[in-house]
């Protein structure tokens, strides 16, 4: 039962955090000044999962190659 809710239900909330999010920003219209500090925050976070995920599939295929 706990695996049916957290598969139904959570993971479907968690999913439109950011489009709910996106759609709060767009509805009540912040100023630019409030905003700016959360563009550049996601924009920082963004380029560092990127980051992290290159690093991780580039040590993957070092192990592949056998360069450990």
């Amino acid at each position: 039962m706990r695996n049916a809710i957290l598969e139904n239900v959570l993971r479907p909330l968690l999913a439109r955090f950011g489009t709910a999010l996106a759609a709060i920003l767009l509805t009540y219209g912040f100023e630019s000044q409030v905003v700016e500090p959360f563009v550049n925050a996601v924009g920082a976070l963004l380029l560092l999962g990127v980051d992290l995920l290159l690093s991780r599939y580039y040590r993957k295929l070092a192990v592949k190659r056998g360069e450990s």
